[in-house]
């Protein structure tokens, strides 16, 4: 009986094909410096699609805190001809997509590499300190799961204290 269900078992794994997935694939967030409540700041998000076999990217979807409201979004492709509807939305415009809208498998095909731009206002209501915000990957779905990679650790800090450790100006403040 034991040799009956290894024989299948390993039958069943050869009928499984080979699907496309995003694993690997990955966008680094770069904040900018120095914000406060009330400004209007522009991150920069660099997505490199490093599906391992053939899985193209066809929407990144940022979402920033609740107390900010995204305003535009732009994207440069390195000359790669991708062609990104750019969508804002939510209750406080806090969601951005950039979605490939043509019908044709997904933008960001692997190996690629783009960068993306979303300005941002923080409202002046925004509480200091440390920030968050989410950056989902989706693919085409030319396979199984994953289809989609989140990324919902990227830190950011607002009101931050900018800090001197080796500079003249910190040896005369303790004089």
């Amino acid at each position: 009986m034991k040799r009956a269900l290894l024989v299948a078992f390993i039958l069943s794994l050869a009928a499984v094909p080979a699907f496309a997935t995003l694993d690997g694939s990955v966008a680094v967030v770069y904040p900018p410096g120095g914000m406060n409540p009330g400004d209007t700041v522009t991150f920069n998000f660099e997505v490199t699609n490093n599906s391992p076999d053939g899985e193209g990217v066809r929407e990144l979807r940022i979402t920033m805190p609740e107390d900010s409201n995204i305003l535009s979004g732009t994207y440069d492709d390195y000359g790669q001809g991708w062609d990104f509807t750019v969508t804002v939305s939510g209750v406080y415009n806090n969601y951005i997509s950039f979605m490939d809208v043509d019908g044709d498998p997904g933008e960001i095909q692997p190996g690629e590499s783009g960068f993306f731009s979303v300005e941002v206002y923080l409202l002046p209501n925004m509480d200091c300190g440390p920030q968050h915000l989410d950056v989902r990957l989706f693919g085409d779905e030319t396979g199984a799961h994953p289809h989609w990679i989140m990324q919902d650790d990227n830190p950011w800090e607002l009101c931050a204290v900018p800090t001197e450790s080796s500079t003249w100006s910190v040896v005369k403040e303790l004089y």
